[in-house]
């Protein structure tokens, strides 16, 4: 009798007091609505209060699962150190072999990703990976999320194809896991739609990250952090395809949801002023877009440091209104601050370092130093292809960029094949290899403008070859090519929606207009055919009609 006494009494010793334990469940989801609401001291508070009886509990696995929750709820509050040191306590408190461990590595991945580490990062959720496949089914949602989180991850580091792969396999477990019109779904779609926009396929990005919102705007769930994110990337996206309306709009709504959430001087507000900002400059307004880069840079540089991404970000824009402006030096110097940022967050061949390359190439270009712009163009494009192997518009624009400086410096054929390099780096995937006598499909191109200004330049550079060597055949494959910017003119025109694109376009169409001209009757010249002198007419009638439209549009600024 008094064995069985003493085994009871251990039992009740070592077993959870229902009392208690129920305790400690009602704090965690008392924790669960003050973090709903956003009241983000109180739930760590009582949240960990309820981590705190499960440990007294003896209720270990409850406890860490407790803790993580802690830790997220900190990550959410901006308390970046306290979420790092606590993940880092929950690790020590697991085998670091099992679901849990994964969790902690989960969240210490979203600590440095939020800091712009990407590289510790994406170890952290290639280690919440590695367990997780160990551990769970192959189509489980957590596998999904450390997926999405490494696709995204990896495309901060410019790994585009590999964060494409990672991105729509988390997107199939998920359609199999919770159906199309879910939260975890629409989140995956948004970042999809990211890396569509960043392979400059604009429409697939505006149609997939639009889906993706209207998901969250079904479940009522608008106000969160991801949708802000997927405003931002939809505007980025409408921008990219010259809506600078619809860019501002989506900007500013998620804009507006950001500072309801985290108050106007959080520097998560800081690519959303940028945007804004380069809209403004598209526009002409460089003295409010100024206001907009510079309100961007104090954020960034007061609550994150003078290393980081967003920073960058604020110098290049800054930089380009002073371009803009006629301000070369003064860019030259915001062009360089950016470039030393980006390689110091970044592998050297990342995308936004080949960018800050190309910005300096592109005003040394216009300050007449052609050697030292080629040196940084060729450095741009190495860069672009570590990264873009299978071809890119990026690559398409230093190609052009090169040709350009080489037909400034006098190299007509080397700058003939730059062209034709770029105009076929426009039109990807092609199985053809198109030579300087044939143009690839230009109902392909990635990008219709940039295929124009460049077809222009390479007709340009024909006409000029042929006052260097007399051979007729390039004034001859410079008249098709013109013809063929003639039709590619009125199709763009009948696709702007700005009113500003339009009137930039039709200078750069008057442009094209005048060389085209010149051609027709250098060739009227040398063969006596009439149908040069009636072309060049048709081109002379076409000059005029953009030159009524500047004049006319010129007139209404007045």
């Amino acid at each position: 009798m008094r064995i069985a006494l003493v085994i009871i009494l251990f039992f009740v010793t070592i077993s959870p007091v229902p009392s208690q334990s129920n305790q400690a469940n009602a704090w965690l989801e008392e924790g669960r609505v003050f973090a709903q609401k956003r009241e983000y001291k109180n739930a760590i508070k009582i949240t960990t209060k309820a981590a705190n009886r499960f440990r007294r509990n003896g209720q270990q696995t409850q406890r860490i699962k407790t803790l993580i929750e802690v830790t997220e709820i900190l990550f959410l509050a901006d308390e970046n150190y306290e979420a790092k040191k606590l993940a880092t306590s929950i690790l020590r408190l697991t085998s670091r072999k099992d679901t849990l461990a994964a969790s902690a590595y989960h969240l210490l991945g979203k600590v440095e990703f939020n800091d712009a580490l990407f590289k510790d990062a994406l170890k952290y959720f290639e280690k919440a990976l590695t367990i997780q496949k160990e551990k769970l089914p192959e189509n489980h949602p957590d596998i999904a999320k450390s997926l999405l989180a490494i696709g995204i991850t990896q495309n901060q580091l410019g790994q585009i194809d590999l964060a494409f792969q990672n991105i729509h396999t988390a997107l199939n477990i998920n359609n199999i896991a919770f159906g199309e019109e879910h939260p975890s779904t629409a989140e995956t779609l948004g970042a999809l739609g990211t890396i569509y926009s960043i392979q400059g396929e604009d429409d697939r990005a505006t149609e997939t990250i639009q889906t993706a919102i209207d998901i969250f705007k079904k479940e009522n769930s608008e106000e969160q952090n991801i949708v802000v994110e997927l405003y931002f990337q939809l505007g980025n996206a409408f921008v990219n395809k010259g809506n600078y309306d619809l860019g501002l709009m989506n900007t500013q709504r998620g804009l507006t949801i950001l500072e309801g959430l985290k108050g106007r001087e959080h520097p998560s507000r800081a690519p959303f002023l940028n945007n804004i900002g380069k809209i403004k400059t598209q526009s002409g307004n460089y003295t409010q877009a100024l206001i907009f880069y510079q309100q961007a840079l104090d954020l960034v540089e007061f609550h994150k440091g003078a290393l980081h991404p967003d920073l960058a970000e604020s110098n290049n824009n800054i930089a380009a209104v002073l371009r803009a402006r006629g301000e070369l030096d003064s860019a030259l110097v915001y062009y360089k601050k950016a470039l030393e940022i980006n390689e110091d967050v970044f592998d050297e061949s990342h995308p936004k370092v080949a960018e800050s390359w190309g910005h300096i190439g592109d005003v040394y270009f216009e300050l007449k130093m052609y050697d030292q712009a080629l040196a940084f163009y060729n450095n741009a494009f190495s860069k672009y292809q570590d990264t873009y192997q299978s071809g890119h518009i990026a690559l398409a624009k230093v190609e052009e960029r090169i040709g350009k400086t080489y037909l400034k410096k006098g190299g007509l054929k080397i700058a003939l094949e730059h062209f034709q390099n770029a105009l076929n780096t426009n039109v990807p995937f092609q199985y053809e290899v198109y030579d300087i006598s044939r143009n690839p499909p230009e109902e392909k191109a990635l990008d219709k403008n940039l295929f124009l200004s460049t077809l222009a330049l390479k007709a340009q550079t024909q006409t000029k070859l042929f006052l260097f060597n007399k051979k007729i055949v390039h004034l001859e494959l410079a008249y098709k090519n013109f013809l063929l910017c003639d039709k590619l003119i009125d199709e763009i025109r009948r696709s702007f929606i700005e009113y500003n694109d339009q009137l930039i376009f039709n200078r750069i169409a008057s442009q094209v207009y005048e060389e085209a001209i010149y051609n027709c009757l250098v060739l009227k010249n040398q063969t006596e055919e009439i149908k040069y002198a009636e072309q060049a007419f048709y081109f002379s009638e076409k000059s005029k009609s953009n030159a009524c439209l500047l004049y006319t549009s010129d007139a209404a600024d007045e």
